[in-house]
């Protein structure tokens, strides 16, 4: 009593629902135990051909997995499965790739996987060869990688067939150039390619001043066209790397190059120690040929002039800089000396935004002068040391009757004598009839 059991019908061939029962035994036997139901199993049977034992099967269905292995025949029985149950059928054996056949989906035809090595070797010291390219196209296969320390490389558990094979490598030419080859099934097949030299490399460093590596510099080579048409035209342009080392391949031997460091605007460079470097290779790699890099300010300049017809007026004149182009943030206001010139304070070099200069004087609101200023507003270009020059002409402008402002104030010179006199005419008539009265008495004397 009170024994747990479990109940599980097998057979070779029919399925049952439930699977088992689970029951706990009491004191006293039931009379009846519900009825499994059973129905006939489907099996999934196969083989290999050729016949080869040992192959790993499995049949997957849903989250249940059934592995089985060939016999000796290379035939495979997996069941008994559901009718209705979805199922995928995986054969494997190492060195071995397997297709289905069309008319049994349950039977593969197996193929023995070939090996393949790609050995390059340099003709003259026959050693070798690292970093060579090798291209490999065939039976499902499009490939490239590159030789290793040894010289080789090896394709392993590949399908038999035709592959087209070609090494690369600047400065180099291969024999044969390319190579087809007719793969086996099972074969392990090995081919040679020699290397020939026909062409050199530059190589070298550039340094700051202080002597450290500088990374990411730009250096160009240039060749010297000949001739005898040997020497062909060439302008390429490699980055340092971490190291501030360099390397130019594929030159052409007796033939003139020169080097140097690039100084656009998008160069940290202000120039290179030498500025360039000439050589004539012969056939061996240069070596050695560094640079001392002068680096450019870290700090961003704008000054400018301001020619003007009349130097009296510059002190009315300021230049006005600003970070957008409808002159709404100022970032600086100068004015300029007594010759003209003005000087901005220094901008950070790696701002990448333009910058916007614009003269202002109270002239180009006065009355009294007509102002023309050829570009008045100049867009700078960003991380750029700048110059400008601004073109004023100030003439003054005459009054409606002909006469100078000048004239005018003449005039309004003249009037308030005249006032004055007015005001104190009865002072002026009392001098004068003073000076009558002394008159003729000094007449009367005589």
């Amino acid at each position: 009593p009170k024994e747990w059991v479990v109940l599980c019908p097998t057979s070779p061939n029919l399925l049952f629902y439930p699977k088992k029962y689970n029951y706990t035994i009491k004191n006293d036997c039931p009379e009846s135990l519900p009825p499994f139901e059973c129905s006939h199993g489907f099996f999934v049977i196969g083989r290999i051909d050729p016949p080869l034992s040992g192959v790993s099967i499995t049949v997957t269905t849903g989250d249940n997995e059934y592995n089985v292995t060939t016999d000796d025949e290379g035939q495979y029985k997996v069941g008994p499965l559901s009718e209705s149950t979805k199922y995928t059928v995986v054969p494997y054996l190492e060195e071995y790739s397997f297709e289905p056949f069309d008319d049994d989906l349950h039977s593969f035809k197996a193929i023995k996987k070939s090996k393949l090595t790609i050995k390059i070797s340099d003709h003259s010291t026959q050693n070798p060869l690292a970093g060579v390219l090798i291209s490999v196209n065939g039976e499902g296969l499009r490939n490239s990688t590159t030789t290793s320390e040894e010289g080789f490389v090896a394709y392993s558990d590949i399908l038999p067939g035709q592959y087209y094979i070609k090494p690369l490598l600047r400065e180099f030419e291969f024999q044969p150039p390319s190579m087809v080859v007719d793969l086996k099934q099972g074969e392990d097949l090995s081919v040679d390619f020699k290397a020939f030299r026909v062409a050199f490399s530059c190589s070298g460093k550039v340094l700051s001043l202080n002597g450290s590596p500088l990374e990411s510099v730009s250096v160009e080579l240039v060749s010297q066209v000949d001739n005898e048409g040997h020497c062909k035209s060439y302008h390429d342009a490699v980055l340092t790397d971490k190291e501030g080392h360099y390397k130019f391949r594929g030159l052409q031997p007796k033939c003139q190059y020169q080097l140097s460091l690039a100084t656009n605007d998008e160069s940290m460079i202000e120039k290179g120690l030498p500025v360039t470097r000439h050589f004539t290779l012969s056939e061996k790699d240069i070596e050695g040929e560094s640079f001392i890099a002068v680096l450019k300010n870290e700090r961003v300049y704008v000054t400018g002039n301001v020619i003007i017809n009349n130097l009296d007026l510059l002190t009315y004149i300021t230049v006005g800089l600003y970070s957008d182009k409808y002159l709404e943030s100022q970032v600086f206001s100068v004015g300029t000396d007594p010759i003209g010139f003005f000087r901005m304070p220094p901008l950070p070099r790696n701002n990448s935004k333009p910058y916007y200069v614009q003269l202002d004087s109270s002239l180009l609101y006065s009355q009294s002068y007509k102002v023309s200023v050829s570009n008045s507003n100049v867009s700078l270009t960003a991380g750029r040391d700048t110059h400008v020059t601004f073109n004023v002409t100030a003439e003054s402008v005459p009054l409606a009757n002909g006469n100078s402002y000048r004239g005018s104030f003449v005039g309004i010179f003249v009037a308030l004598i005249v006032i004055f006199v007015l005001a104190n005419i009865d002072k002026i008539l009392v001098y004068i009839r003073g000076s009558g009265t002394g008159g003729g008495f000094r007449g009367k004397r005589h």
